[in-house]
C-alpha cells in the first residue's frame, strides 16, 4: 500500500465518514487534489498564524476564515458524490 498524500490524509482526518470517498475524488479529480492542497497550505498557515506573536488578531481571523470555507467547499464536493 502506498502512502497516502499529505493533503489527502489531512482531509480524511478532518472528515473521516468520507475518507473512502475523498480516496476516490483524489485519484480521479485533478480539481478536488487542488481543493486539498489548498485546505492543506491553508491548514498549515493557521497553525503558523496561531504561534506567531506577531501575527495580528484579523490575520487569524481571517486565515481561521479561510480555513472553513475550504472546508465547506470539500464537504459539499464529497457529498455531491453520493449520487455520483
Amino acid at each position: 500500500m502506498t502512502e497516502m498524500h499529505l493533503a489527502l490524509r489531512m482531509v480524511a482526518d478532518r472528515f473521516p465518514n468520507l475518507r473512502e470517498r475523498a480516496k476516490d475524488a483524489f485519484q480521479q479529480d485533478e480539481d478536488f487534489r487542488e481543493l486539498c492542497e489548498e485546505y492543506q497550505v491553508c491548514t498549515e498557515s493557521v497553525g503558523r498564524l496561531e504561534t506567531a506573536a506577531d501575527t495580528s488578531d484579523a490575520v487569524r481571523k481571517e486565515y481561521a476564515a479561510l480555513l472553513f470555507r475550504l472546508e465547506g467547499e470539500l464537504l459539499r464536493y464529497l457529498e455531491g458524490r453520493l449520487g455520483g
